[in-house]
């Protein structure tokens, strides 16, 4: 083998590590498709090494084909003409990898663990001063919190031979547990499950993507007493209650030359299991928070058009309904049907900026009122506004800045009305070296009643959130990181009721510090 090598440099000129790198990732795109999940990571572990001078490089290449183990060994050299050719010195067929029976289906496997300490658990502003008799304020209670989070995933694809149609078939199952050593009530449990199932063949793609969510929480919602709390403060606590959630979305795509159309469908669930308690009976607690089952379904159709090679525009339609739980107590509810008709963009504007965005017309209805049932907005058939965005801007190889925005009307988590919820969030990332990277984060949210009826319309919230943060990453399998965020709740209603004035009733500050560390097997 020496021999053949020496043969070879004696003809060489002279040769760079990156050209020898490009020229292989140029001759893999000629030989190989690139639409099989096999060849996705062959020439994954690409090792370079001089030889006897600067004339050649020998390459070590070890390539998974379905995860059968193959090792190359090859000279990359520049004839005379100036031409680069791949000299093939040796082949050695290892084996099928044991991964996962015939191939390796374990594709995510880690485990973090995460020290915080949050000044606000409840995000509660009210102070002693407002709180009825016999109760206590939630405002300014601590804890630290400690969360330990592993992660498996596996992906069945590879198991299915040299099949192109099957994309991925993932299922991923990543648990939070979370201690709160200074409040034992909001010590949870969540388990979640995700599978992707993504596929294609010829013009036709589809991917479909479930999320469950099974929280193993305290059944006893907080209670604020007086009925003072922002939108915001009731909604973390209720993220750490006794809960199913559910979220799914269908993806289904044929393309045609520079059109394309896209039957989409999605639902978002959930189902609370925290105890009910009637407001008029004197065992409940003051401002005790019942928390409702709700669900969004919708269905529809987009349809695209390539104005530009890596950007299409977007027009679309969804046909939905919200489903609000009423109370026993009362025959107040916003459950309502809504047809959207959206515009949007998706695709690379530059080579530098990726953005999709869908915004449009949503036209609601709502039941009227009968004698039985109560919907508690001042207009049953209004137009709102529908938008979502997301935006990334690599401004340079070291600075990233995304963008995300979403506003839709929703329903209540705690009563009988819609509100409209609203999302802008900036995000700056630094690479300040190859293993230290930093960002700063500025989000607002607003949660605006004013179309409801009564005293439940008399409120506007927001949450403004500022959050720097760094990550180190010791090498591709350890890293950690520090965060910091800070919260304030806004009161952005002008006209309170008189029993939620002052404005300080309603509104919070919360700081939450963090240290964080994972490790990836």
């Amino acid at each position: 083998m020496i021999k053949v090598i020496k043969a070879v440099i004696s003809k060489c000129r002279e040769i760079t590590i990156r050209e020898v790198r490009s020229f292989l990732k140029t001759e893999r795109e000629e030989n190989h498709d690139h639409s099989s999940h096999a060849y996705r990571h062959s020439y994954e572990f690409v090792q370079t090494k001089n030889i006897s001078g600067p004339a050649a490089i020998v390459v070590f290449v070890e390539i998974s084909r379905n995860n059968f183990l193959r090792k190359e060994i090859h000279v990359v050299y520049r004839q005379e003409t100036g031409e680069l050719k791949d000299y093939l010195i040796m082949r050695s067929d290892i084996g099928w990898s044991q991964s996962c029976g015939r191939g390796r289906c374990v594709t995510d496997l880690s485990l973090g663990i995460r020290e915080s300490y949050d000044s606000n658990v409840y995000l509660a502003g009210a102070p002693q001063q407002f709180m009825p008799k016999g109760y206590q304020t939630l405002k300014d209670i601590s804890s630290w919190v400690t969360t330990i989070s592993p992660k498996i995933g596996v992906d069945f694809a590879p198991l299915m031979g040299d099949q192109k149609v099957i994309q991925a078939l993932t299922f991923a199952y990543l648990p939070d547990f979370s201690i709160y050593t200074n409040q034992t009530s909001e010590t949870n449990e969540t388990h979640r499950f995700k599978t992707v199932f993504k596929g294609k063949t010829g013009d036709f793609s589809f991917n479909l993507e479930n999320c469950f969510t099974f929280v193993d929480g305290d059944r006893t919602a907080p209670a604020y007493p007086g009925g003072y709390m922002s939108a915001f403060g009731l909604g973390a606590p209720r993220e750490r209650r006794m809960q199913e959630q559910e979220r799914s979305k269908i993806v289904f795509q044929y393309d045609y030359d520079k059109w394309f159309v896209r039957p989409v469908a999605t639902l978002l669930l959930y189902d609370m299991g925290t105890y009910l308690k009637n407001p008029s009976r004197p065992t409940t607690p003051s401002g005790y928070m019942n928390y409702e089952d709700r669900s969004d379904v919708n269905g529809g159709l987009d349809i695209g058009y390539k104005v530009l090679p890596d950007l299409a525009a977007t027009v679309g339609y969804r046909y939905g309904y919200q489903y609000q739980q009423t109370f026993s107590w009362t025959d107040c509810s916003s459950s309502n049907n809504y047809q959207r008709l959206l515009f949007g963009a998706e695709g690379k504007l530059w080579k530098w900026l990726k953005i999709q965005f869908q915004l449009g017309p949503d036209f609601r209805t709502y039941a009227p009122d009968t004698a039985t049932h109560t919907t508690p907005v001042h207009d049953l058939n209004p137009v709102v506004s529908y938008g979502e965005a997301n935006l990334c801007a690599e401004m340079t190889r070291l600075d990233t800045l995304t963008f995300q925005f979403k506003q839709w009307r929703w329903i209540s988590s705690v009563g009988k009305v819609p509100y409209e919820d609203s999302l802008f969030d900036l995000t700056y990332t630094r690479k300040l070296s190859g293993k230290l990277s930093f960002t700063l984060e500025g989000r607002g949210m607003e949660a605006d009643y004013t179309m409801a009826t009564g005293i439940s319309g008399q409120r506007n919230d927001w949450m403004v959130t500022v959050a720097p943060g760094l990550r180190y990453a010791f090498n591709s399998q350890v890293s950690a990181d520090l965060a910091y965020s800070a919260d304030w709740g806004i009161n952005g209603c002008n006209d309170l009721p008189p029993s939620q004035s002052p404005a300080s009733k309603r509104e919070f500050f919360r700081s939450l510090v963090s240290i964080g560390a994972q490790v990836k097997f």
